[in-house]
């Protein structure tokens, strides 16, 4: 990338079946947050559907990204190893630190608490 160049996020969609206009059929979807997030850092968004060939060998296309948002909110704590040893060190919880799991509930400090203790663990890990 050359200098002053704008860096190039990748942002994994699900396809979801979506209606607009005269539409009703499958979409590859991700909440625009993520997007605006990136543009609003200075970068470019990119839009990367499900693909099976990418699912098989990633590679490729990691290589011309300068960096990866793996959308969606299903991280799950047995999930930090794996996403680590794969070399992602920024993750996002939102929902996995609310009671029930749910956006309408309050911030639970005991569960961020959990998080970071994780996190934590796993930078450990990295760097030893």
């Amino acid at each position: 990338m050359g200098a002053g160049a704008a860096c190039i996020i990748g942002v994994t969609a699900a396809t979801e079946t979506a209606r607009w206009g005269v539409w009703d059929q499958p979409a590859d979807l991700a909440p625009s947050g993520y997007a605006l997030t990136v543009q609003r850092a200075g970068g470019v968004a990119v839009l990367l559907p499900v693909d099976p060939v990418v699912t098989v060998s990633p590679g490729p296309l990691l290589e011309r990204l300068d960096g990866l948002i793996l959308a969606g909110g299903g991280l799950v704590p047995e999930h930090v190893a794996w996403l680590s040893r794969a070399g992602v060190r920024a993750f996002q919880v939102g929902p996995q630190v609310r009671t029930g799991g749910s956006f309408a509930a309050d911030v639970d400090p005991s569960l961020v608490r959990g998080w970071r203790i994780l996190l934590d663990s796993e930078h450990v890990r990295r760097a030893s």
